[in-house]
């Protein structure tokens, strides 16, 4: 889909910090659409939380964008490392645990519920993601 093209390229975007205010606009504009003709599945939700990392600066309003987005992504089934992952650089440590109940440094994927990734792909893995005690550095 062209849309998830868009994002992907708003995640990878390497552009001047004058212009991340677009680049972060085009990406939200892009998943917005983006809902209205399909479901947003992992690869979609971890690159938006990418997008919000990498071009929306620490604050209340990441912080209340990055907890809606990850309420929608757990309702939705569609949590998987990749989720994870990019959710631990756009989320302060406060957030993180109290959006998945562990602590960013010990983040066990297998304490991921089921319910959480009963969406994802299982070319992820047999539960749906990898079964490995992820390292924060």
């Amino acid at each position: 889909h062209s849309l998830h093209a868009v994002l992907n390229a708003c995640g990878f975007s390497n552009t001047k910090k004058a212009n991340y205010m677009k680049v972060l606009q085009i990406a939200l504009r892009s998943f917005s659409m983006l809902q209205e003709y399909d479901e947003p599945d992992h690869a979609t939700f971890g690159t938006l939380f990418r997008v919000l990392s990498r071009f929306l600066p620490r604050g209340d309003r990441r912080e209340d964008i990055v907890r809606k987005l990850f309420i929608k992504c757990r309702l939705d089934g569609h949590v998987s490392e990749l989720v994870i992952k990019q959710l631990r650089y756009a989320a302060s440590g406060e957030l993180y645990t109290r959006l998945t109940g562990h602590e960013p440094e010990s983040m066990d994927i297998e304490k991921i519920p089921l319910e959480w990734q009963r969406k994802v792909k299982s070319s992820m893995s047999g539960r749906g993601i990898k079964k490995k005690k992820m390292a924060w550095k």
